[in-house]
């Protein structure tokens, strides 16, 4: 590997990872976690907005739910009509002006929340425990610490909330990357494999990398169509096996990936915000403790949506 490249991954790739923890693991177990989601019959949106209105008191403005999801109203009410249809949340008009619509969660989707919470549990204890321990503290800290900025919780996190506040930065994390690599030329599952690519200084082969990224053999055969296309990976036959391809970045996929990953630094940052206090950061810092105190599981508290 060229200096550059090892400049690159030292200086920038690494600290993408680090400055917001695991938050760049987010980006490669999100698809997992949706598909988890999605098995019990309700989408990642609208998972949510049920674990808010648990969290919130169990009602909330469609505006309050769109602020707190950065999502559009467009896209908070066309999930809101789908869990109302459900009939895991209803709709109100407010007394004092009837242009306030309330969304107020009801027992189903108390539910639904608290069987979702059950299946991706050991998803994301996996996802967790795959880092040493102190890279998982600091995990822990800057996802309570999103998930307070995110306003997911209110006034009632604890550290069995931990894994839930895992959950929503993940699917929050991974929308945002994949609008940042967009932004820079490339898919989400393009960078995932340029990144990739990184530990494999002698080539990988594409099923290794299926292996290792999570991703699904035909996503894989698109991004490393297009990255050999455009001359960001080269593509030849194994030495040892002839049957075999492998796959290596080129010099102008290093600067490719070297670009992609400042803008994916200073885009993460935005998560947690400017004004963080040290009574939050030390608030955060005793939730994280108790989460990994209890062995990192997250053992359920009297909430439907608590993990």
């Amino acid at each position: 590997m060229e200096a550059t490249a090892r400049d690159t991954r030292l200086d920038y790739v690494v600290d993408t990872f680090s400055h917001a923890s695991y938050l760049s693991m987010a980006v490669l177990n999100a698809r997992l976690l949706e598909r988890a989601i999605l098995s019990n019959d309700v989408t990642p949106t609208q998972y949510r907005i049920l674990i808010r209105l648990v969290y919130q008191g169990g009602s909330l403005r469609i505006g309050e739910l769109a602020e707190m999801l950065d999502l559009g109203a467009s896209t908070v009410t066309a999930s809101v009509s789908q869990l109302v249809e459900m009939g895991e949340a209803i709709r109100v008009k407010s007394t004092a002006d009837q242009r306030n619509v309330h969304v107020i969660l009801t027992s189903a989707g108390q539910r639904r929340a608290a069987q979702v919470d059950a299946a991706i549990r050991p998803l994301l204890e996996t996802m967790r425990n795959r880092f040493p321990l102190d890279l998982r503290r600091y995990a822990s800290v800057s996802t309570l610490m999103v998930a307070d900025e995110r306003s997911l919780f209110g006034a009632h996190a604890m550290p069995a909330n931990v894994n839930t506040a895992l959950c929503d930065e993940i699917l929050f994390t991974a929308n945002l990357a994949s609008h940042i690599t967009r932004d820079e030329g490339l898919s989400l599952n393009e960078y995932r494999l340029l990144l990739g690519l990184l530990d494999h200084t002698e080539g990988a082969h594409p099923c290794q990398m299926t292996r290792e990224l999570n991703m699904m053999a035909n996503s894989l055969a698109m991004a490393q169509g297009e990255l050999a296309r455009r001359q960001l990976i080269a593509c030849h036959r194994d030495a040892v096996d002839k049957r075999s391809v492998l796959m290596e970045i080129t010099s102008d996929g290093y600067a490719t990936l070297d670009r992609t990953a400042r803008a994916m630094r200073e885009g993460l940052t935005t998560l947690i915000r400017p004004g963080l206090t040290h009574e939050d950061l030390v608030k955060h810092q005793r939730l994280a403790e108790g989460f990994l105190a209890a062995g990192g599981s997250g053992a359920p508290q009297n909430s439907a949506a608590t993990l």
